[in-house]
């Protein structure tokens, strides 16, 4: 960043963006995923993105060491840019799948007179 003001409001987005990320994907994951399996869904989602973690600081070092200092930060946007593109569709998709499933029928109160 040019500057401490840009930086702040940089990982502030971020802090923002990755909370809200959080958010969605929990809620999501345990509208969809059967009580019984949960724990287990669960599990292995924390193991994806916590065991996956020392790997993407290693990848970050090596770009910092061989591109310069800025690189690491330009290829995780890149990288989150694409992940974007390929999980969104599905997110949304999953999103109004499970608002249809959970939507109470209509009753006779309900209807416009």
């Amino acid at each position: 960043a040019p500057d401490a003001v840009v930086l702040g409001a940089l990982l502030a987005v971020n802090g923002f963006v990755t909370t809200l990320w959080n958010i969605v994907t929990v809620s999501l994951r345990q509208r969809v995923v059967p009580g019984e399996l949960l724990g287990r869904v669960n599990s292995v989602y924390r193991l994806l993105a916590w065991g996956l973690i020392p790997l993407g600081s290693l990848a970050g070092g090596l770009v910092a060491h061989l591109l310069g200092l800025r690189a690491p930060y330009l290829a995780a946007a890149g990288l989150r840019a694409v992940a974007l593109a390929v999980g969104l569709p599905a997110l949304l998709g999953a999103v109004r799948a499970a608002s249809v499933f959970n939507r109470a029928p209509r009753g006779a109160a309900d209807r416009p007179a």
